[in-house]
């Protein structure tokens, strides 16, 4: 079984162009209140989200296939890390956030400061489409892609995402740690060329959690909305690395 895990401002939506290459048809997770309701009970914090995918893991009952994008990602790489039991292999595009180097993006540091975030928030939810297009394009979205996006806004994730930029205020130094455990499955790191982070954050992660590397030229943080093909290839070509058998259509 293949998961594709999305993360933040986004839905499942972002897999979806990816997803309808492969023959075999995966499943698309969104995080809670990611365009889908809370559990009961549950925290919107690095550690509830992590315990969150632990348990729908587990409930399918078999080791999986995890390929995660943006806090996705994160949540791949940590589930690689500390439960290397739950998966088959694994694929990530943020493990520059587990370097010791690592630093937030300025996005992220108003999030996680008082006031400006809930400032931004209110800020994103007011906009329209077209300046979501305006904004999401100039980081490489195709302006449809960033209106699907829009739509799904609201106050229940957007409050979501200040809980859990919050929380993560030094995860390299709460999580890095552990990333070598990751070694354990066979693992991606995608790499895009011009991503928001430092490309040797990603580097020397993906050397620690022992990953083969996938280098993104000319596409950025929405590599896999920029250039859907080209992203199943990369996908299709690990695959078959460590013996999935995955082709495209």
């Amino acid at each position: 079984m293949r998961i594709l895990l999305s993360g933040h401002p986004e839905t499942g939506a972002v897999w979806e162009p990816v997803a309808a290459l492969l023959e075999e048809r995966p499943r698309i997770w969104s995080l809670p209140g990611y365009g889908r309701p809370l559990p009961d009970g549950f925290e919107p914090s690095k550690e509830g989200y992590y315990a969150w995918l632990v348990s729908e893991i587990e409930a399918l009952g078999e080791p999986v296939h995890l390929i995660g994008h943006d806090w996705g990602g994160l949540l791949t790489a940590r589930l690689a890390s500390l439960h290397p039991d739950l998966l088959l292999s694994w694929v990530s595009d943020a493990l520059g956030v587990f370097d010791p180097r690592h630093q937030w993006h300025p996005a992220a540091l108003v999030w996680q400061t008082e006031s400006q975030g809930e400032a931004a928030v209110e800020a994103a939810l007011s906009g329209n489409e077209e300046q979501a297009v305006a904004a999401f394009g100039s980081m490489g979205m195709p302006g449809e892609h960033a209106r699907v996006m829009h739509r799904h806004w609201d106050k229940l994730m957007w409050n979501c995402a200040l809980q859990l930029y919050r929380s993560s205020l030094a995860i390299h130094e709460e999580w890095g740690p552990d990333l070598e455990g990751a070694a354990a499955r066979p693992g991606l790191a995608i790499i895009a060329e011009n991503e928001l982070t430092e490309r040797a954050w990603a580097e020397r992660s993906a050397k620690r959690a022992g990953a083969q590397v996938a280098f993104l030229q000319r596409l950025g943080h929405w590599w896999l909305l920029e250039d859907p093909s080209g992203a199943a290839e990369v996908l299709q070509h690990f695959a078959a690395s460590v013996g999935q058998g995955e082709r495209t259509s």
